[in-house]
């Protein structure tokens, strides 16, 4: 059977992409058999779902220009080397 560790990296794979036949038997097995994983497993995925319910909001008109302008501040200050 797999560790907790490695069923967490399952757990969190699956949201990204499908597993394979094989993690996704070894995964089941796991929780089968583990009820702290089920309950992350659940957690997992309700955090997953609040995240996809978010919607996406639109950036100011100015957003680029702003960052831009941080950079360049940023870079043009002289580094002192000791």
């Amino acid at each position: 059977m797999i560790s907790c560790e490695r069923a967490w990296e399952l757990l969190s794979q699956q949201l990204d992409e499908p597993l394979s036949p094989q993690e996704k038997q070894e995964l089941e097995e796991h929780l089968a058999a583990c009820p702290s994983c089920r309950k992350d497993k659940e957690e997992l995925e309700q955090l997953d779902q609040a995240l996809r319910n978010l919607g996406e909001i639109q950036a100011p008109a100015d957003f680029t220009q702003r960052v831009m302008a941080q950079v360049q501040q940023t870079q043009s200050k002289p580094k002192v080397i000791p």
